[in-house]
């Protein structure tokens, strides 16, 4: 397993107290910040697998996130990937980040060297219009519906920050959709991780007991 979450810089802003992480969440060590650094400065200004769009340092934060650091996609192409409107997808983001440690501060050094606003920066904000996609219910396609795919489940150990998004990410795409996962992790941070990367990526969270937790592939 690599490391874990990067800076070249001693010292980290912090964010007014209603966006500082949980009490029981320990910090972030200088080891995992310098980590997560280094994999956001080295997407920062790599072209979208998917559009070609470059990415800015605060896209390539949300491609850690949703464990697509090998692959990555601006945030515009992850949000129609989750068939999610942009702004709600970002808002999503922000609730994800702003409680964990590591990637609030990847996320304001981020504002800080672009000199954008420290939490909605202008660079997604101001184009993050809605997509035409709606929400309106789909027909139900004719014929019986499909089995119910066998549960799975995944030791993953003490995976933490962007490799345990990466790992999750990983294992679900070879998963039928509404697949049923068991999922043990033992980072201090998966308690928090979890159930915020479930609901950033549109899976349902089942069960969340430290360090078993339970979700459902989305269909």
């Amino acid at each position: 397993m690599g490391p874990r979450c990067a800076s070249p810089y001693p010292v980290r802003v912090r964010e007014p107290r209603s966006t500082l992480p949980h009490p029981d969440q320990a910090p972030a060590t200088q080891q995992e910040l310098d980590a997560l650094f280094a994999d956001v400065d080295r997407l920062e200004g790599r072209a979208c697998t998917a559009c070609g769009r470059r990415l800015c340092g605060h896209g390539a934060v949300i491609a850690i996130q949703l464990g697509s650091k090998d692959a990555p996609r601006c945030p515009r192409c992850l949000a129609e990937a989750l068939e999610s409107p942009r702004e709600a997808f970002l808002e999503r983001a922000i609730s994800f980040l702003a409680r964990r440690d590591c990637y609030r501060s990847a996320w304001l050094r981020a504002s800080a060297r672009e000199g954008e606003a420290p939490m909605r920066p202008a660079c997604l904000w101001t184009h993050a219009q809605p997509t035409d996609r709606t929400d309106a219910a789909q027909p139900e396609a004719d014929g019986p519906p499909a089995p119910t795919p066998e549960p799975t489940h995944w030791d993953l150990g003490d995976e933490g920050c962007g490799d345990l998004a990466l790992a999750l990410k990983r294992r679900v795409a070879t998963v039928p959709p509404g697949t049923l996962v068991v999922v043990h992790a033992t980072d201090p941070g998966a308690a928090h991780d979890i159930p915020a990367w479930c609901r950033l990526a549109g899976h349902s969270l089942i069960d969340a007991s430290p360090p078993s937790y339970r979700f459902r592939t989305k269909p």
